[in-house]
């Protein structure tokens, strides 16, 4: 017969390897998991009350990484929310999981994912039985001719799409002949909350002049040259689906513009008081679109954010607002946050790049503001 005091640590042994792994429980539907893991008293005290915890100090107990890829990168560990509630430590991805794909939850000692491993568990997210049907709904800017330094493009899907690093290596860059640009896009995967819009930034250390990078491999795109993005059909969907069909976008590239956004030239086409009619912004060249739907406002005279609807026009040379309620006669502002960017990265504040030798740096205090009436 077992003695009592082999029965507690037996018992005690095999408490504690509950209390160090992890579990992932479905959370009404596949694609949303919730990760949690029991913690002994000890632990609990050290993270204080029940309620939210810090992501960083929840990572030091709790971890859920997309099993790595192919290439043999290790898993990054996912962005979420952390909460102590009642003795164990819960985790919710902040982004759904991808249906097709295998992640991995890891407990670890709480000194951080470097600290001792305690345990794993593994989760695959089943597919969809379905047929492809997931296509690229649009690309930004998509405008015949580009500065050749446009900084950054904006792929659209139908879709959620699948998340990881082999999406950078999927969307690609040729030349007229066909050929594809080596390593043109920054080594940073960038969607929006569900997952159907990519932000590619072409690398800026081959588009700042003077900078090792640019001086060794050259621009990744020249003026004068006709270029084609391609999203083939090899990138999946969150259902783990191929693109219904490629998409190709052409365009010729222009010289570069390395000028800071100039709000004085822009024109502004008021409407008359006690219609509905839109105010309409000329604007001096064309704006990242999506920061422009965020970073153009409008305020009365008494410095009251007006309600209304933005646009911004397929070749992002102009900006539109229509009121909710009629306009009154009156003074108003357009406010402009600093944050706004041109296809180039020039801000109203700077340039994104110049060349100190070659050029007058721009030496005017930024405007951020244009006062105009309504009659």
């Amino acid at each position: 017969m077992m003695s009592a005091t082999l029965l507690l640590l037996t018992l005690g042994a095999a408490l504690a390897a509950d209390a160090g792994s992890p579990t992932i429980t479905v959370d009404g539907e596949p694609t949303r998991v919730i990760v949690s893991r029991s913690l002994t008293p000890e632990e609990v005290a050290k993270l204080g009350a029940d309620g939210p915890i810090a992501e960083p100090a929840g990572r030091a107990w709790l971890t859920l990484s997309l099993v790595g890829d192919a290439a043999g990168r290790p898993p990054t560990p996912m962005f979420g929310s952390y909460e102590l509630r009642g003795g164990k430590l819960l985790f919710r991805p902040r982004f759904v999981l991808v249906r097709g794909a295998a992640y991995e939850a890891e407990s670890f000692a709480g000194d951080g994912p470097r600290s001792p491993h305690l345990a794993a568990a593994q989760y695959a997210v089943p597919m969809l039985q379905r047929a492809s049907t997931t296509v690229v709904a649009g690309v930004s800017p998509h405008l015949p001719t580009l500065p050749a330094n446009v900084l950054k493009f904006y792929v659209t899907f139908s879709a959620p799409m699948r998340q990881g690093r082999v999406v950078l290596e999927q969307v690609r860059l040729l030349d007229a002949g066909g050929k594809e640009l080596v390593a043109p896009w920054r080594d940073l995967e960038l969607w929006n909350a569900d997952a159907t819009r990519l932000s590619l930034f072409v690398h800026p250390g081959r588009i700042k002049q003077g900078v090792n990078l640019r001086d060794d491999f050259g621009p990744v795109l020249e003026p004068g040259k006709q270029y084609t993005l391609v999203v083939g059909t090899d990138l999946v969907d969150g259902a783990g689906m191929p693109l219904a069909r490629a998409f190709r976008y052409s365009f010729t590239t222009a010289p570069e513009l390395r000028s800071r956004v100039d709000v004085a030239a822009w024109s502004i086409a008021a409407p008359k008081s006690a219609s509905r009619e839109p105010l309409v912004v000329t604007l001096d060249r064309p704006l990242d679109r999506h920061l422009a739907l965020r970073a153009l406002t409008l305020v009365d005279d008494t410095g009251q954010d007006l309600l209304g609807r933005a646009e911004v026009s397929d070749d992002g040379r102009r900006w539109t607002w229509t009121p909710t309620t009629r306009w009154t006669a009156g003074g108003y502002t357009l406010k402009v946050d600093p944050v706004l960017e041109d296809l180039c990265g020039n801000s109203p504040l700077r340039a994104f790049d110049h060349d100190l030798e070659a050029e007058q740096v721009d030496v005017l205090p930024p405007l951020l503001e244009r006062v105009f009436e309504i009659e």
